[in-house]
C-alpha cells in the first residue's frame, strides 16, 4: 500500500517558506531601524 506524502511534502514546504518569510520581515524591520536611527531623526539613546 503506497501513501502518497503530497500533504506532508506541502506542510514542509509551507513551513519552510513562512520561516523564510518571518525571517525576512524580521531583517526588513531590522534594516528599516537602522536606517532611521542612523539619519539622527528621532534616534533613542
Amino acid at each position: 500500500m503506497n501513501i502518497p506524502l503530497y500533504p506532508f511534502q506541502n506542510s514542509i514546504e509551507i513551513n519552510k517558506f513562512r520561516t523564510t518569510l518571518i525571517s525576512y520581515m524580521g531583517a526588513y524591520g531590522a534594516m528599516q531601524v537602522y536606517l532611521s536611527g542612523d539619519n539622527g531623526s528621532g534616534g533613542s539613546g
